[in-house]
């Protein structure tokens, strides 16, 4: 359901009234276009100011697991809450087995996701 989830977000932007928010919807709009979801996550990655832990999300999204750890660890250094529910946001799937992020859950003090799961 990304198409519709993009469309309402896109919406949700027009009703702003901001010159630099009109801006943003209609670069994401030409991302979205030329290359479909993959292409817009890059571009928000690129044009929107947003904490790491939803940078890391985009770039996990994205299966670009350096940026996505950058993110994450960046995250971790500023004591965001929001980092507390990296083994948990589905949006992080394709870097769990990642040996970063193996390394950075330990960090946290969390016990290691059973390999059973």
């Amino acid at each position: 359901m990304f198409a519709e989830a993009f469309a309402a977000r896109q919406q949700m932007l027009r009703l702003d009234q901001d010159p630099n928010v009109a801006a943003l919807v209609t670069r994401l709009d030409e991302a979205y276009k030329t290359a479909g979801w993959r292409g817009y996550l890059l571009k928000v990655t690129q044009l929107e100011e947003q904490g790491h832990i939803c940078e890391a999300h985009e770039y996990a999204l994205l299966s670009d697991e350096p940026h996505a750890m950058t993110c994450l660890e960046r995250a971790y250094d500023e004591h965001s809450v929001a980092a507390l529910f990296i083994r948990t946001a589905p949006e992080l799937d394709s870097i769990r087995s990642s040996p970063r992020f193996r390394a950075l859950v330990g960090r946290f003090g969390f016990p290691q996701p059973s390999d059973k799961n």
